[in-house]
């Protein structure tokens, strides 16, 4: 998973909307520094936001994920993404 290629979609999407990152982060509600930091790919969000965000900008977490939106080419990819993210939480609560 590419996190500076999901910040710079989540940027993108951001803009696309005509928003500023306050503007955001008050709708997901997150600090504004929080969501600079996804956006700087440092950090992924967590689950419950990454919901938010994907009901904010009309996409599915699987586009979320790779960073980019789902074309009939790339689907399958982005299918394999979000499984291998679903996987990686579960094993982490398992732990």
């Amino acid at each position: 998973m590419d996190l500076n290629k999901i910040g710079l979609f989540i940027k993108e999407l951001r803009k696309e909307k005509k928003m500023s990152q306050q503007q955001l982060a008050d709708k997901i509600p997150i600090d504004r520094t929080g969501l600079s930091r996804w956006e700087n790919g440092d950090v992924l969000p967590p689950v419950d936001k990454m919901k938010l965000l994907c009901e904010i900008f009309d996409i599915s977490v699987d586009e979320l994920l790779s960073g980019e939106r789902s074309t009939i080419i790339n689907k399958s990819t982005h299918q394999k993404k979000l499984f291998d993210y679903l996987i990686s939480q579960d094993s982490k609560y398992k732990s």
